[in-house]
Parts: C-alpha cells; sequence; structure tokens
C-alpha cells in the first residue's frame, strides 16, 4: 500500500498579486490585512486551480488528497505569511487535507546578509526536520515552485542528498517537472576528519578560527572551506555545510564512539586461506567506517548463511559473512561499539553502506 503523501511546498504572494498587482502596496495596518483576505479569497470562487496561484498549480499536478499532509513555508513577511494563511485555508476546503504553515526567520530578500546569515540556514533546518519527523509513514515530496527562486538550488540539494523527490512546475508553464530521489554521493573523507568540530559547531553554533583549522594543513583548506563561513575570529556551517552535516549524521551518527586511528593505521589481520583477496578487499573497505577498529581475522565458510551477521558480542565484536560469495567468506572485526546494543546499530551502518 502506497504511504501517503506529505508536500514541502514553499509559498509566494502570487495567490494575491494574481487578483491585483499592487494589493500589498498598502502598509499593514489594523484592519487593513482582514480586507486584503476577503478580496483574495473573494477572487477565488469559482477560479480554476491552476489559475489561482503556482502553489495551487504544482499541488493539482502532484495530486492532492485527504490523506496528503501539506507544509507552507512562508517567507518572514506579513504579506508571505497572510497568502500562506490563505493558501491553507483554500487546500483544506478544497481537498480535505491536512496542512501546515511555518514562517522561516530571516527568510526575505531585502536584506541579503540577513537572508545568508539565518534565513538560509533556517529554512534548511526546518525542511531536514520535516523530512526526519515524516519519512518513515509518509512519501515526502519537495515542490519548491512557489516563493523565493533564491532557495530553489538548495532544495534541489536536500532532494538529492536526503533521496527526496523534487517536483517543480513554471508559473507560464503546464508541465510538471519531476527530479526522482536520486542519491548523490559526497566526501565522506572529509567529513570523517573534521567530524568532532563540526558536532562542536552543530551543538556551539561556532567555534574560534584557530580551533577548526588546527591540523589541517595549508595545502588542503580548499577542500573544507565548502563546509563553514568565517566571520571574524570565529567559524560557523554554511549552508553546504548544514546539508552535508546532517545528511553524513544520518550515515554516521555523532553519538556512536569513533575509532581514534585513521584508516591506514588500522589492523587486518586475515588467515592465508581460499579467498583471502576477496575478504581483504572488502576489509580494506570496512576500515573506512569511523566505527571500525581493526580487523580481526578470518571466520571459516559458511556457504549456507543467508544473514551477513553471524554473531555480535558485548565487548564490539561483529562476525560478518559475505552472503553473496558462494563459499560464504567471513571476517571479525573489532568496533567501538561499548555495548552489544551500540555494536547492533554499527552492524546495521555497515549492512546499509556496502549493502551486505
Amino acid at each position: 500500500m502506497a504511504k501517503p503523501k506529505f508536500i514541502i511546498s514553499t509559498t509566494g504572494t502570487s495567490i494575491g498579486t494574481n487578483v491585483r498587482k499592487n494589493i500589498f502596496g498598502q502598509c499593514f495596518r489594523e484592519g487593513t490585512t482582514d480586507r486584503i483576505s476577503s478580496e483574495i479569497k473573494k477572487s477565488l470562487e469559482g477560479k480554476d486551480i491552476d489559475s489561482i496561484s503556482a502553489e495551487t498549480k504544482s499541488l493539482h499536478k502532484i495530486g492532492i488528497d485527504s490523506s496528503t499532509k501539506i507544509a507552507f513555508i512562508h517567507t518572514d513577511t506579513e504579506d508571505g505569511k497572510l497568502c500562506a494563511e490563505i493558501l491553507r485555508d483554500w487546500c483544506k476546503e478544497q481537498w480535505g487535507c491536512s496542512v501546515y504553515i511555518y514562517g522561516v526567520k530571516g527568510l526575505q530578500i531585502k536584506d541579503a546578509g540577513l537572508f545568508a546569515r539565518e534565513g538560509l540556514k533556517n529554512y534548511l533546518r526546518l525542511c531536514i526536520d520535516l523530512i526526519e519527523k515524516y519519512s518513515l509513514n509518509h512519501e515526502v515530496i519537495l515542490n519548491p515552485t512557489g516563493g523565493f527562486k533564491g532557495i530553489v538550488p538548495y532544495t534541489t540539494l536536500i532532494g538529492m542528498l536526503f533521496s527526496k523527490s523534487i517536483y517543480y512546475i513554471f508559473e507560464r508553464s503546464d508541465a510538471l517537472i519531476k527530479l526522482p530521489a536520486i542519491p548523490i554521493n559526497y566526501d565522506e573523507e572529509i567529513l570523517d576528519r573534521c567530524a568532532e568540530k563540526l558536532k562542536r559547531i552543530d551543538n556551539e553554533t561556532a567555534i574560534t578560527y584557530d580551533e577548526f583549522w588546527r591540523g589541517i594543513d595549508y595545502y588542503e583548506k580548499e577542500r573544507f572551506m565548502p563546509l563553514i563561513e568565517e566571520e571574524g575570529k570565529a567559524v560557523s556551517l554554511s549552508p553546504i555545510g548544514i546539508l552535508l552535516w546532517e545528511r553524513y549524521k544520518k550515515d554516521f551518527p555523532p553519538y556512536l564512539h569513533r575509532s581514534e586511528k585513521r584508516p591506514e593505521d588500522k589492523r587486518i589481520i586475515l588467515r592465508d586461506d581460499h579467498g583471502k583477496d576477496i575478504l581483504m578487499h572488502w576489509a580494506r573497505r570496512l576500515i573506512n567506517i569511523p566505527y571500525i577498529e581493526e580487523v580481526v581475522n578470518s571466520l571459516p565458510f559458511n556457504p549456507a548463511a543467508t544473514k551477513p551477521i553471524k554473531r555480535i558480542t558485548e565487548d564490539g565484536l561483529i562476525e560478518l559473512v559475505l552472503t553473496k560469495t558462494d563459499a560464504g567468506y567471513g571476517m571479525v572485526v573489532k568496533t567501538t561499539g561499548r555495548d552489544e546494543k551500540e555494536t547492533h546499530e554499527i552492524a546495521n551502518i555497515l549492512i546499509a553502506r556496502y549493502a551486505l
């Protein structure tokens, strides 16, 4: 059975400006908001869905029913909030679906510095939070058709990094463009090397310039620069850094203890048996996982094994079987798991990461 849709949709003001170009030109004095709202709502009566606004047109083509949930994200402006509220009321009445509205502090177009410093980052974190909250039981769809076009590239990156479909429609076009949930790779090694620093920035908002760059060679700085923003002597996460760090946390939860060894310093001990070359190939891949301390030994062949995890111990050992090999080659890896629960979680990461 298909999951119900949860659509994250940015909103603009076209539902108002389609009625009258200067409808928001007057000040939002007491009572003015109600008058504008009434004028817009009255104009919607009997109007074709596709001509109401960019948002309704795209949602109609995506397909909405009573099981759908919609999150309208609006700018940090009075006209943006008003239009989101009108859209919410219209969609609930038209489709009987659930609709929520979210304002984003700093998301506006008049102050570029405020947008970059707060608005964009707050928008990205809100989208990621909504994805995390609803992904388990819903098909999450990103719809950046309405609103400020400056966030469209970042919304596209969210979809690619978190494997969510993106729908987009040009207001003057009838074609709905769909970007399927195609995941993109990122440089794990770079994030591995500064994960503890990024974790601190995530918790504390910023760390000092010297703290971040300590231990990073001058000639490698260019590889780390996209992750951060420097302001005076402080370093914080850039918008791209936020996205990559949140994606990285899904793959490698920061609450799990990490090995202090570099991959090249981790031991690989395998018996000189048939299939050692295959095991060595996999062992060299596994030691790149930050929760692996070393490869302890080979396992006896397990040709009948159907599950990749043969056994997990309380002291962090995992017995892995390569079930896709006819002989069932296997190895024992020492992890950073401090108890059986943590070791199970690390085992699940290995299975998901390498499709064991």
